[in-house]
């Protein structure tokens, strides 16, 4: 059975400042489950109707995270849930330490890897789309810059479909990423001209 405290925790990371400060986030619905139960990530809680917990018992405990499982009935999955329709699972998840704004992670130092890095993405469907994206066209490195909208925002999450699962996806400066790594070639879109753009050691020819 759910407790107060529990739903209280659960409901306040809707809003960045409690996933902030808490270090946590919300995953939801059968298929975002199975994608987060085949990732490293630690997970906290996982609130599941009776049927889905039976249904994914074997998976649960060769994790070793059955004594993390509480059982909960649609009415209250309705209480806690962001979802229009609830599908039967929620979990509350740690956080990644590499979703911190540092840009010395191991995998920029790979020439051979192709990385994506987004500019002041505004809307959770639009970067949970590219996320997605990025994931099947095989590109695992994210970089998106301090404005760029919070990862773990709930239409985030849900528009990458468990995508992000399998991503390392890094807040930082973009222009210091940039000024740190001279010798990557950077390939620039825009949505105005029609234009290609390419940047060779950090020399802009066009912002």
């Amino acid at each position: 059975m759910i407790t107060n405290a529990q739903i209280k925790t659960v409901t306040s990371l809707k809003e960045k400042k409690y996933r902030k400060e808490l270090n946590m986030f919300v995953v939801e619905g059968r298929k975002m489950t199975g994608e987060l139960l085949k990732s490293n990530y630690e997970i906290i809680n996982i609130f599941g109707t009776e049927s889905w917990l039976q249904e994914n018992d074997t998976i649960i405990r060769n994790k070793h995270i059955y004594e993390k499982t509480v059982t909960i009935n649609n009415k209250e999955l309705c209480r806690i849930s962001s979802l229009k329709t609830p599908d039967e699972v929620l979990c509350v998840v740690r956080q990644k330490a590499n979703k911190n704004y540092d840009c010395n992670l191991p995998f920029y130092d790979n020439k051979n890897q192709l990385i994506v890095a987004l500019d002041n993405i505004n809307n959770p469907g639009n970067l949970g789309t590219i996320i997605r994206l990025c994931v099947w066209f095989g590109i695992k490195n994210i970089i998106c810059n301090e404005n760029t909208v919070d990862c773990y925002n709930p239409k985030v999450l849900q528009s990458t479909m468990g995508a992000i699962f399998h991503t390392n996806l890094v807040y930082t400066n973009l222009y210091s990423f940039l000024q740190k790594y001279p010798s990557k070639y950077v390939y620039g879109t825009v949505l105005h001209n029609g234009k290609t753009y390419i940047r060779k050691n950090c020399h802009p020819t066009a912002s």
